[in-house]
């Protein structure tokens, strides 16, 4: 059996197997989870390791996140197995336990309360909460499109200290909760918000958690869809990248939607498809991209995403980011903010005109008829 912990001084799972593994395969940055798919076919991972010598003895250490190795072993637990691949062959293959630990660890007393206590009555069907720094007219965009469609009174605002005045421009219904400020650190977000989270289930039957930037779309009416719907933790079927032609369109006017004033569309980056719908209370890991939770994809539902929709939205963003201070942590997880300060300002400009560039040469994704209407 392979013994998966967490070590928390290297930040990783590790694996201590059985058997004695030859130097040949320790080093060989092979190690491999044989793990069975959606369709109940087995697949072969390779995930590339180092080698580590800890107290407890030698391990194994996958690169992968923890809580992504354990949502790959846990979809068809007793059966995942990690080994090796050799010229084609999968080598030492040993059967994935968790440590007690590391189930300690796991275990959620708060799901429980969250899952089992009822509420005499709940505000509505559906809250939506996002997070802020200085977003300006995005933040207001961001407030109209979700105040129409769930009611102001269900919409959260986590502001990590604002200084531009945007949240004093929301609507009088609209929740803000000023949160500590301090330093950049998104683990410490995700972690804030998934505690957030757990507490909007109290009183919601869905919560969706998006950026600011972030607009989710179906063809129906939203809260009904949902309600049709199995308590999970879900994400949206297809992202759309929104794109500025500067050299042809106008600047963005945040008075008009978002259709009427952009023709460049194209698909998103799986990254976009982050597990943003949830019935059940989601641990999200740093930037919001994967929960420790199981996520299914939704068919029908739409992420329109605003960061690449105006050349001078997007040098502002970037330059915001540039000047921000992170945590130790931050910097070692988070190279973003490190590439923008290493760019100085007189190159930011030009390098916030190549990310859109690069992006319309890209196929264009067919828009279906009834979402233009929607936002």
């Amino acid at each position: 059996m392979a013994l998966l912990e967490v070590d928390f001084d290297v930040r990783r799972p590790t694996l201590l197997f059985d058997q004695v593994i030859p130097d040949r395969l320790l080093h060989s940055e092979r190690v491999t989870l044989l793990a069975n798919n959606e369709h109940g076919e087995f697949i072969y991972m390779v995930l590339g390791q180092d080698w580590v010598k800890l107290k407890a003895g030698d391990r194994i250490v996958p690169r992968v996140r923890p809580e992504k190795f354990v949502e790959l072993v846990m979809r068809d637990p007793g059966r995942t197995r990690v080994g090796f691949v050799e010229d084609g062959q999968f080598v030492c293959g040993e059967p994935v336990i968790f440590s007690s630990e590391l189930l300690n660890r796991l275990y959620d007393p708060l799901k429980l309360y969250t899952s089992y206590v009822k509420m005499e009555q709940k505000f509505a069907r559906l809250a939506v909460m996002t997070q802020t720094f200085n977003e300006g007219e995005m933040l207001l965009y961001w407030e109209r499109y979700y105040g129409k469609l769930v009611g102001y009174e269900n919409l959260y605002v986590l502001n990590n200290g604002s200084t531009d005045g945007s949240c004093e421009r929301l609507h009088p219904k609209t929740n803000v909760i000023n949160m500590p400020t301090g330093p950049v650190d998104h683990e410490h977000f995700a972690q804030s918000q998934s505690h957030f989270q757990r507490f909007l289930l109290m009183r919601y039957d869905w919560v969706v958690k998006v950026d600011t930037d972030e607009f989710l779309v179906c063809e129906g009416d939203m809260a009904e869809t949902l309600a049709a719907l199995p308590g999970a933790t879900y994400r949206p079927d297809v992202a759309v990248e929104v794109l500025h032609d500067w050299k042809a369109e106008p600047q963005f006017d945040f008075d008009q939607g978002v259709f009427a004033q952009r023709q460049h569309f194209i698909r998103g980056t799986d990254l976009l498809l982050r597990p943003i719908i949830s019935r059940v209370p989601t641990t999200w890991t740093a930037g919001n991209h994967m929960a420790a939770e199981f996520s299914e994809p939704l068919p029908g539902f739409y992420v329109v995403h605003l960061k690449y929709f105006d050349i001078n939205f997007l040098y502002s963003k970037n330059d915001k980011w540039s000047r921000m201070d992170q945590t130790e942590n931050e910097t070692s997880v988070c190279k973003q903010i490190g590439t923008l300060q290493s760019l100085g300002q007189d190159k930011m400009v030009e390098y916030s005109g190549q990310e859109i560039a690069v992006r319309l040469a890209e196929p264009r994704l067919p828009i279906p008829a009834w979402l233009p209407a929607k936002l």
